[in-house]
């Protein structure tokens, strides 16, 4: 027997590739990439909404800047989010994706060190 699954329209954002340490002033790698997905977390190419990246930091952390192109349109469901930057160290950062009435993504925390040797 055979059977067809059927694709929803976009519910919310998904993260594929999240960043799992980071240097400030450099630009994240592996760069972050969210797409589009229905109710049931299928995939949804047809998407093509605009995702903000914002920051998400601990309470008493120092202030810090996202840089970069922090609004990028989805191109057959998926963007990738690839010259973001911070400004400072940061022991702990989260990324938020959003992209309303979508449900938003999160990034796992992971950290920032300091610039690069010379």
């Amino acid at each position: 027997n055979f059977f067809s699954v059927s694709v929803g329209p976009a519910a919310a954002l998904r993260i594929t590739r999240s960043p799992t340490f980071g240097v400030f002033g450099v630009s994240l790698d592996p760069a972050p990439r969210v797409i589009a997905v229905d109710a049931g977390l299928n995939w949804v190419s047809t998407s093509a909404v605009t995702v903000t990246a914002s920051l998400l930091l601990p309470e008493n952390e120092i202030p810090t800047k996202l840089s970069g192109t922090l609004s990028r349109p989805l191109a057959s469901g998926v963007t990738t989010f690839s010259s973001l930057t911070v400004d400072n160290a940061v022991a702990s950062l989260r990324l938020l994706f959003s992209s309303p009435p979508l449900t938003p993504a999160e990034t796992p925390p992971f950290p920032v060190s300091g610039p690069p040797a010379a």
